[in-house]
């Protein structure tokens, strides 16, 4: 039942965010030589290294991939998985046309040297921490060179990684916005059960 919810949330979620009018874009370049970073402590109390800027992006497994197309589909370089063709029309079309290169923990096994070439600025992984997510983040990014960072999302914690999304990727309007939408569906949703 508990994943049910998750999913029935998050694809709530995914709508919302995909179908939100306006709303912030993909950081500019700011013209500068070397591009800026600073220290990012990720949901597993690593420091990361990561740009200030970020506008290339790419998802560590599916979960990841989901809920990052909620709050910035157009930073995308790659995908953890192939969408449906039944998701023409909610995804963005030219997210179709990306390279999928497979996810670190399920369904087609990362492609590393893919994704180094493609050289996103980030990889963004999301959901529950398992014992060794630290340590394959870590060598993933020993590996490809690319800053790595964990997120963690639960049902209850949703609007939380919204939030935190939204400060990382500088989207804080739309994270904010997600953010309220989870609390209020996980509100609902709770006080239904409850009858």
């Amino acid at each position: 039942m508990k994943l049910k919810l998750t999913a029935i949330i998050l694809a709530l979620a995914l709508l919302f965010g995909l179908s939100a009018c306006g709303g912030e874009q993909g950081a500019q370049p700011t013209g500068s030589s070397a591009p800026e970073k600073h220290i990012f402590t990720d949901d597993l109390g690593r420091q990361v290294e990561i740009p200030s800027e970020i506008t290339r992006i790419v998802p560590s497994a599916p979960l990841a991939q989901i809920i990052l197309l909620a709050i910035a589909p157009d930073l995308f370089v790659g995908t953890a998985a192939e969408f449906y063709n039944s998701a023409r029309g909610i995804i963005p079309a030219e997210l179709f046309d990306l390279p999928c290169f497979g996810s670190l923990y399920a369904g087609v096994e990362l492609n590393v040297e893919e994704l180094a070439i493609t050289a996103p600025q980030i990889i963004i992984d999301i959901g529950e921490a398992k014992k060794s997510s630290a340590e394959d983040l870590d060598a993933l990014q020993a590996q490809t060179r690319i800053p790595s960072v964990f997120i963690s999302a639960t049902l209850e914690t949703m609007p939380e990684t919204f939030r935190t999304l939204g400060e990382l990727l500088g989207r804080e309007a739309r994270g904010e916005a997600l953010a309220q939408f989870c609390e209020r569906i996980y509100s609902r949703t709770l006080s239904i059960m409850e009858q």
